[in-house]
């Protein structure tokens, strides 16, 4: 048994090894006389890149109604119960990227685009639904539905400068240019006991370009696997526009439409941390990745509300709801260079 066991420990270990030799053995072609030889591709090279996401968007102050399962007493004129929060479903999404590497003088060239599209939908009933924005129907409400979309965009175009602090560590510094649109919409219904209907609809935008820096590493730890990390943080300027929609849909009566419309600085900072397996040929290289990955939003999420009037040509008071918004999940990819 202990023989059977160590036989296996053997093989298993030797078989990245075993790719690796299959994989190179028809290459011909020799590293160029500049490049030492490292665990790392040492000529240059054209790589394709395609990445599966599975992702999902956090945001704060989402909040749009409080549910309690009893009655509330006379005097709790304030929010008693529970909140309930819009949250987006985990949805597919893609990456694709376009690099070349220059062996002699260590750099290389990027293009990327990601791409997501997420959902979600969530509702409450009982007795005692209270909105947590005003609204022109009274109450009491029983029910209150929330749906949520998001339009995701990112595009980067970089350089980087590639370091080899050691055989096994290798760094790349990287910095250029960047720029997204992010699109949010949510739509929330309430019906009170009398079955009168008010649809809420709140939409932001943002398009805005900027610049990108950050370090990308790969840390050698044996047959052929490497734990791979990529830190970047962006700053961008660009347009801001806030919708914010209140109706009746039985008798189209709107009782809010307003916008709001600047430009604004927004950051953005990536995590990506994971292990991945590598065959780096002198002709051609090949790459498997599997990462979690981080990316927060500043000054984007951002909920408009306003105090009612006695009049319509009255005064009225604005509150903004503020919040980081952001995006996070499961980052595999497929990297081919030749």
């Amino acid at each position: 048994m202990n023989k059977a066991l160590l036989a296996l420990t053997i093989l298993s270990s030797s078989l990245p090894l075993m790719a690796r030799e299959i994989m190179c053995e028809q290459c011909e072609c020799e590293p160029e006389p500049c490049c030492p030889e490292h665990l790392f591709v040492e000529r240059s090279q054209w790589y394709v890149s395609a990445e599966f996401l599975y992702w999902t968007a956090e945001s704060d102050a989402m909040d749009y109604a409080v549910r309690s399962s009893e009655t509330p007493p006379d005097s709790a004129v304030f929010a008693t119960g529970d909140y309930k929060t819009a949250d987006y479903d985990w949805s597919p999404g893609f990456r694709v990227g376009l690099t070349y590497y220059r062996c002699p003088k260590y750099w290389e060239a990027s293009a990327e685009y990601t791409w997501l599209y997420a959902k979600g939908s969530d509702s409450t009933s009982s007795d005692f639904v209270r909105p947590t924005r005003l609204t022109n129907a009274f109450g009491p409400f029983d029910s209150a539905t929330s749906s949520i979309y998001l339009h995701y965009h990112v595009g980067d175009l970089y350089a980087a400068r590639v370091f080899d602090p050691n055989p096994h560590l290798r760094l790349r510094v990287l910095g250029g240019l960047s720029t997204a649109y992010i699109q949010q919409d949510w739509k929330i219904h309430y019906t009170n006991a009398q079955d009168v209907s008010e649809k809420v609809q709140e939409k932001w935008r943002y398009f805005g370009g900027g610049v990108r820096m950050g370090v990308r590493a790969d840390w050698f730890w044996g047959c052929q696997f490497y734990l791979t990390g990529k830190t970047t943080f962006a700053t961008m300027i660009g347009t801001y526009k806030n919708e914010e929609i209140q109706t009746r849909p039985s008798t189209g009566a709107t009782f809010g439409n307003a916008k709001y419309d600047d430009h604004r600085f927004a950051m953005n900072a990536q995590f990506l941390l994971g292990p991945s397996w590598q065959i780096p040929c002198d002709c051609w290289s090949f790459e498997l990745l599997a990462a979690y990955e981080f990316n927060i939003w500043l000054n984007l999420h951002e909920r408009i509300r306003s105090y009612p009037s006695t009049f319509n040509d009255d005064s009225t008071e604005t509150y903004f709801a503020r919040g980081l918004f952001g995006t996070h999940g499961l980052t595999l990819r497929l990297n081919l260079g030749f």
